[in-house]
């Protein structure tokens, strides 16, 4: 539930309650909590301190949404299609969704987050934006209009992701397709990585060590393809990619990922850590020709029966 429908669920309990001036004044520190609550479920910042690195993230990730996009063009005609993208975060994703669905194609971005959506508000003054989760009615409504449903991102950071991936489906209209872009800290990462840069071979972990810490799996994206094969889909299609920076390019991306996670929760990742994770990138070689090599990106397209 979002932090307004926590809220108007109690404003709704009052109006039918007699209540003191305590007791209000109770509530009210209530919704304070819940308000905070209700927000905080980003790893990372939001808005515009979050721009930068997300925009950076898109760029590296743009010719594997082109592609997955593309295998659904082979399908079926996406021109005009309705497009949600669910999880849009600073919907950095949308220049991209946009040229492919054309001019008279919809886009629809979809965020719990309210800073965010604010945000997007002000970058993308003609996408419709939606504040909200999978739980609540209005949003199921609009995931139960899409053609395409978007996930990138996402399902890494559900407490429960099978349960999240089955009501997601279970939305999604007959026909509809579902595009989910998850990452996987794999082995083979680790090998390129202790090959070339053996000190670094830490950074290779952080990912799993903060979902740890933050009760989440974030190497789930291995276990997509598996359950949603047993939800019987018409089609299910798995491609999985690395994708290689040059290394001035990952060195600023990882420097404000760590910085953000630090300054979001300190208890996620500690000052001490931080400057060692720091320290490590700054031992990296700065030539374009070196590459850092990021997750295995898993590409599943569902097409619901």
């Amino acid at each position: 539930m979002t932090k307004n429908t926590i809220i108007k669920y109690f404003i709704n309990k009052i109006k039918n309650m007699k209540i003191i001036p305590s007791a209000l004044a109770f509530f009210c520190l209530t919704f304070s909590c819940l308000n905070v609550i209700a927000q905080d479920t980003y790893t990372l910042l939001e808005g515009k301190t979050a721009q930068e690195r997300l925009d950076i993230q898109n760029e590296f990730n743009r010719g594997i949404l082109i592609k997955a996009f593309t295998e659904v063009s082979s399908i079926i005609n996406i021109e005009g299609m309705t497009v949600v993208d669910f999880g849009c975060g600073t919907s950095s994703a949308y220049p991209d969704i946009r040229s492919l669905i054309g001019p008279s194609g919809k886009y629809i971005g979809i965020d719990n987050s309210e800073k965010q959506i604010e945000f997007n508000k002000a970058r993308f003054k003609d996408v419709n934006y939606i504040i909200g989760d999978e739980k609540e009615k209005t949003v199921q409504e609009v995931l139960a209009s899409a053609d395409i449903i978007y996930i990138r991102f996402v399902v890494m950071h559900q407490k429960n992701p099978k349960d999240f991936l089955q009501m997601i489906y279970s939305i999604a209209k007959p026909g509809a397709f579902i595009i989910i872009q998850e990452p996987e800290s794999d082995e083979e990462k680790k090998k390129f990585t202790a090959a070339k840069y053996p000190f670094a071979i830490e950074l290779c972990d952080f990912k799993t060590l903060i979902g740890k810490k933050r009760g989440l799996d974030y190497n789930f994206a291995s276990q997509i393809k598996p359950y949603i094969k047993t939800l019987r889909p018409k089609k299910l299609i798995h491609n999985t990619e690395y994708t290689e920076l040059p290394m001035p390019q990952a060195k600023a991306f990882l420097t404000k990922t760590f910085n953000e996670i630090h300054a979001k929760d300190p208890s996620v990742l500690s000052e001490e850590l931080l400057a060692r994770y720091i320290n490590i990138l700054s031992n990296l070689p700065e030539g374009e020709n070196d590459k850092w090599r990021l997750d295995l990106m898993h590409t599943i397209i569902v097409q619901k029966s």
